[in-house]
């Protein structure tokens, strides 16, 4: 009986060995000078390698158990890399066309990556790490599609359960993404030339959203705190398209629970909008070309809205027809402040309101062209309201 069992186990024993052991790798190269490199340690890793044209570089490497990265190219001198270390982590690359470059380095557990590049001369590299931190961060998830010419999109994610999402249509644009803490979101999109869109997040369960339409436009937004919400959207809005470009949107936010929502359409237009506290509220909506809107806010549970071009009040819009060359500025410096500044007709307004203290409330509406305000609150309580038409 004896004899029996130890027989058994000398069969069973080496064969368990050998299956946990077992990577798959397959390499599918058509065409001239192409080169395809594979290195996986651990197991039941797995990597799909297809290259077809000339001229093409594609290289694998895997350490941990269960991974998997698949990497496809169609064309002329493009190159794929990716690296993984850790377990349950997934890479899909896919290049159609020339001279396109594409690299993913993950590090952690149950990370994703995707890249998707149709064109030429595209460059594309997302880098997740969650060993950064105290504790193994896992399911960071990264999506880039670039489909034109000379594209560059970069996202990095630190931590655990970051998610970004990078789509650009068109020649020299430019997309950056990075996410350090958990459960943070980016999401940004662009179709035109020369564009460039970057998000910077620190801290947890923040979201930021960038869409561009048209050429030459600019968005940035920064993040430092938790659960803050930023919205940038030139040129798109409602779900429609609207011509324009060369357009400037800056958000910052510092602080926990901020919210900003910032729309313009036409061309040359600047809106900034600033936050440092907690619970604040801007909103910022264009239509027209030349203006520059401001808003700056210290403290918490202060809104600001400013209008141009525009009708209506949260959440609902509709156009006035565009107005031209029009500033505003808000400032509250304080808790729980109101300033809502409207602008329509043919431009050319001034209007300015600043805020010091708690719960003051002022609104401005000018409707025309050529026309100036200045509000000034000091203390607690005021209210102004300010009206001016031609």
């Amino acid at each position: 009986m004896k004899r029996t069992i130890l027989a058994i186990l000398t069969v069973i024993l080496p064969v368990s060995f050998t299956l946990a052991q077992s990577n798959t790798s397959a390499v599918n190269s058509t065409g001239n000078n192409n080169t395809a490199t594979v290195t996986q340690t651990g197991s039941a890793n797995n990597s799909t390698i297809d290259q077809t044209g000339d001229y093409n570089a594609a290289t694998a490497s895997q350490t941990g158990n269960d991974n998997n990265g698949d990497q496809d190219q169609l064309g002329n001198a493009n190159t794929t890399t990716l690296l993984q270390r850790g377990d349950l982590n997934q890479v899909a690359q896919s290049q159609n066309g020339n001279s396109n470059s594409a690299l993913a380095l993950q590090f952690g557990s149950e990370n994703e990556a995707y890249q998707t590049q149709i064109g030429a001369s595209n460059q594309a590299s997302v880098y997740q790490n969650g060993e950064t931190f105290a504790g193994d961060g896992f399911s960071n998830y990264a999506y880039q599609a670039q489909n034109g010419a000379s594209n560059n999109a970069q996202a990095v994610n630190l931590g655990a359960n970051n998610a970004s999402s990078q789509t650009q249509i068109g020649d020299f644009n430019w997309l950056s993404s990075q996410l350090q803490g958990d459960n943070n979101t980016s999401n940004q999109w662009q179709r035109g030339d020369a564009n460039f869109g970057g998000v910077n997040t620190r801290g947890d369960a923040n979201n930021a959203r960038q869409e561009q339409n048209g050429d030459n436009n600019a968005a940035q937004a920064a993040q430092n705190g938790n659960g803050n919400a930023s919205i940038q959207q030139q040129n798109y809005n409602g779900g429609n398209y609207y011509s324009g470009g060369s357009n400037f949107a800056s958000s910052d936010q510092a602080g926990d629970g901020n919210w900003q929502w910032q729309v313009q359409i036409g061309f040359d237009n600047q809106s900034v909008a600033g936050q440092n506290g907690n619970s604040n509220r801007s909103i910022q909506l264009v239509n027209g070309d030349d203006n520059v809107l401001t808003t700056t806010q210290t403290g918490d549970g202060n809104f600001a809205e400013q209008l141009v071009g525009l009708v209506g009040a949260w959440p609902y819009y509709p156009f006035a027809g565009p107005s031209d060359s029009n500033e505003a500025e808000i400032i509250q410096e304080g808790d729980g402040n109101t300033a809502y500044q409207r602008q329509i007709g043919a431009g050319d307004n001034f209007a300015l309101t600043r805020q010091t203290g708690d719960g003051n409330t002022a609104t401005t509406h000018q409707a025309g062209n050529g026309h100036s305000s200045t509000v000034n609150q000091l203390g607690n309580g005021n209210i102004a309201t300010v009206s001016q038409s031609n």
